[in-house]
């Protein structure tokens, strides 16, 4: 009898640890099944660029896009750690001040690094964001500047990140945003310290922190144990990043949030 009440347990706390958002959760009613990717960026117009979210406002799709924080504490938007694909220079984001970062070219076009709170001045709520949250080490400065940006805005904003303590201190400060867990299998290539960490993402134990208002994983995974686990609570899902209209279409049922790039769904 003993071992059955063992067993109990410990699949009690396994599910405690592993449960998205039970009780409240936001159901992301309203907010748009299609977000382009970085914004609708095409050639001659970059990722994370003003162009390229304007290009998504007129399509009317919503935005996903990245941010990171400067040497003086500015949120920009900008996917990469380093500044050498996008701009040409080596060096990373988090060395350089948003005042020497707004000087530089995207991909050579007159498109330039913006602060965050630029952006959402412009979209001016015409339609709703998704804000990943890049991964850093000072992560609570991180989120406090995020979401000083966040408040002056009036629109749709959802937060997602692979790291669950940002979420957290979402989930305290600002529960009223909806939140997202990104995992995903493909940091198992990026040796023993990411592989570690993308274990333990993908077993979803870290939900307990984060309480996620839906899972956010990539659209190959759909078949696997990172989409049928949290299914079992009825989560939400948002794929990324979808790449071709058949996929797209093939996944809209399963989805609240497809996020696509290079083409128009």
């Amino acid at each position: 009898m003993w071992l059955f009440f063992v067993i109990l347990g410990i699949v009690s706390f396994y599910v405690f640890l592993v449960s998205p958002k039970l009780i409240g959760r936001n159901s992301l009613k309203g907010y748009g099944r299609y977000f382009a990717h970085r914004g609708l960026h095409r050639v001659n117009t970059p990722e994370n660029s003003l162009e390229a979210f304007m290009n998504a406002v007129e399509k009317g799709y919503g935005i996903e896009l990245d941010v990171l924080l400067t040497k003086d504490n500015v949120p920009v938007v900008f996917h990469d750690y380093s500044l050498e694909r996008m701009c040409g220079i080596k060096g990373d984001i988090k060395d350089f001040t948003f005042e020497m970062l707004s000087s530089l070219s995207l991909s050579g076009t007159s498109q330039r690094i913006l602060a965050l709170d630029e952006v959402l001045s412009v979209i001016g709520g015409k339609a709703p964001v998704l804000v990943e949250l890049k991964t850093v080490w000072e992560y609570v400065n991180f989120c406090e500047r995020v979401g000083e940006v966040l408040k002056k805005h009036e629109g749709k904003y959802i937060i997602q990140s692979f790291n669950p303590f940002m979420l957290k201190w979402f989930r305290k400060n600002m529960p009223e945003i909806p939140r997202g867990q990104l995992i995903s299998r493909h940091l198992l290539s990026g040796g023993f310290a990411r592989s570690t960490a993308a274990i333990i993402l993908a077993s979803l134990t870290l939900n307990f922190a984060s309480r996620p208002d839906f899972i956010s994983i990539h659209y190959s995974q759909v078949k696997s144990y990172t989409y049928y686990l949290p299914k079992l609570f009825l989560s939400p899902f948002a794929f990324w990043t979808v790449k071709d209209g058949a996929t797209a279409e093939k996944l809209k049922r399963k989805a609240k949030i497809i996020i696509f790039e290079g083409f128009e769904p």
